[in-house]
C-alpha cells in the first residue's frame, strides 16, 4: 500500500541483515504507539488495533 511512498534505502537490509529498514521502523513506531496507549496488540501477531484513546487523539489532531 505504502510501497510507492518509499525510497530505494528503505527496503535496504539493516546491519543484522534480518529486516529491511521500513520494516524496523514500522515496528519500533508500533510499539511506541502501544506504549502510549493509542494501539493494542490482538492475540495475532502484528495485529493492532486503535484503542479508543487513539481515536480520540486524532479526531483532535488529523487536521496537523
Amino acid at each position: 500500500i505504502f510501497a510507492s511512498q518509499l525510497i530505494d534505502v528503505d527496503f535496504e537490509l539493516l546491519a543484522s541483515g534480518i529486516e529491511q529498514r521500513w520494516y524496523n521502523a514500522a515496528k519500533w513506531a508500533a510499539f511506541a504507539l502501544e506504549q502510549s496507549g493509542m494501539l493494542e496488540r490482538n492475540n495475532e501477531q502484528y495485529h493492532w488495533e486503535i484503542t479508543g484513546d487513539g481515536r480520540e487523539w486524532y479526531k483532535k489532531n488529523k487536521n496537523i
